[in-house]
């Protein structure tokens, strides 16, 4: 586990690539931020989104921390495979006792690949809570 949750997005990266599903479907090919130019296939890329802490009248009591997970594919299809993987993992991590859950999740169309193919993106706002060392 993170020593905090500025490691928040390590941390998702790390548990996405020990899901048997994604690692059929994305390999390895789980990016911070951007994919390496001339990335080809289905990939995912996640970043620490915010970062805040919660504050009472006795100071802060935890950290909570919003990382961006976004699924990329040709192919519609296997972004809501890649999209139920990813809820799964979530669920997983809470189950092992993370404070995590999706706060919110929005698909869209990316844009065109130079073939001319459209990207479709199934985008994902994930909440942590106070992560234990």
């Amino acid at each position: 586990m993170a020593k905090s949750n500025i490691r928040a997005g390590a941390t998702m990266r790390d548990a996405l690539l020990q899901n048997a599903v994604l690692a059929g479907i994305i390999d390895q090919r789980v990016f911070p931020l951007r994919a390496p130019k001339n990335t080809k296939g289905s990939y995912i890329l996640y970043g620490r989104d915010g970062y805040e802490p919660s504050r009472t009248l006795m100071g802060n009591v935890e950290n909570v921390a919003e990382v961006m997970v976004n699924a990329y594919s040709t192919d519609y299809d296997e972004t809501l495979d890649m999209a139920e993987a990813i809820e799964d993992t979530v669920r997983v991590m809470r189950n092992a006792g993370t404070e995590i859950f999706v706060a919110d999740a929005i698909e869209d169309v990316s844009g065109y690949t130079d073939t001319g193919e459209t990207i479709f993106v199934q985008s994902f706002t994930i909440k942590f809570g106070t992560l234990q060392k």
